[in-house]
């Protein structure tokens, strides 16, 4: 059986390496100093206690002492992303951690010891969740947005159609509002239930470990997954001759940290990339990553 402890441990341990593995180009790496980077990791600090209820929370439904619609999953978003802002100078990263806190309400649910091996049941309860979501869940989500001035966040969902106003006279969830923002945070694809994208994207991850038989090379090699759709046509030789090289060479971190001068000379930023990679690291320590 898994423990909240366990849960908890991966999620801050799997935010901190995400930031922390060099050298990911366009994105937040140790070796460049950047103080959205330590943001990023303070907002893993500062929702342990989210993540804590979260667990809580999910056990508490499987034992039938809570039903589903009544956990009100907005409320406690909104709790963790103002627990952010008040420790981490009002920076906040809400596609890091509402899918990160999901995936830990829904261990806490399936007590799932794999989430490759029960991706199953992850997958109905995440579905179970976002859909019986009230309209009061994706309001109190969108006044927590507000809240901690993710004002970029609030004008895409109004430029979808998506404001305070709609969202109650058309009963949206608050799975619509993540299908939203994930054109543009694409941390919140892992959330679809439709794609599922998270399965595959965490097999390759565990595989990339097996295959490099180091913990940073497989966090990297999936960073650039998840990338490889966005390098400038006229750099992509340049990136697939690293892909080819393997991952661990002293020759091929200098390939990349050229990459990483490059692709920001030209103004690119893949920051969003590293929100999405520091949720999968999160599954990726849990699912045993750190074993040897």
């Amino acid at each position: 059986m898994i423990g909240l402890s366990s849960v908890v441990k991966s999620y801050i341990y799997g935010v901190y390496l995400a930031v922390n593995t060099p050298v990911k180009p366009g994105g937040y790496h140790r070796l460049r100093a950047d103080p959205e980077s330590i943001s990023l990791v303070c907002n893993g600090v500062s929702t342990l206690d989210s993540a804590s209820d979260a667990f809580t929370l999910g056990e508490r439904v499987r034992r039938g002492d809570l039903s589903l619609p009544s956990v009100e999953i907005g409320k406690l978003l909104g709790r963790a992303f103002r627990e952010a802002f008040r420790w981490c100078e009002g920076r906040v990263f809400p596609s890091m951690i509402a899918p990160s806190l999901i995936f830990v309400f829904s261990l806490g649910y399936t007590e799932a010891e794999s989430i490759l091996r029960e991706s199953n049941q992850i997958k109905q309860i995440i579905e179970s969740l976002l859909s019986s979501s009230r309209p009061g869940d994706a309001r109190a989500f969108l006044d927590a947005l507000k809240s901690v001035h993710r004002t970029d966040m609030l004008d895409h969902l109004s430029s979808v159609d998506l404001t305070g106003v709609t969202l109650v006279s058309q009963g949206v969830s608050l799975s619509e509002v993540f299908r939203a923002l994930s054109s543009k945070w694409p941390a919140f694809t892992l959330l679809d239930t439709r794609e599922y994208a998270v399965v595959g994207l965490l097999k390759n991850m565990v595989n990339y470990k097996k295959k490099y038989r180091s913990v940073e090379a497989s966090i990297l090699a999936t960073y650039l997954d998840l990338i490889a759709n966005k390098i400038p046509s006229d750099l992509k030789h340049v990136f697939a001759e690293i892909v080819e090289m393997g991952l661990t060479s002293r020759e091929v971190a200098k390939k990349l940290l050229e990459l990483d001068v490059e692709v920001r000379r030209r103004g690119f930023s893949f920051n969003e990339y590293v929100e999405e990679l520091a949720v999968l690291t999160f599954l990726g320590v849990y699912e045993g990553l750190l074993a040897s």
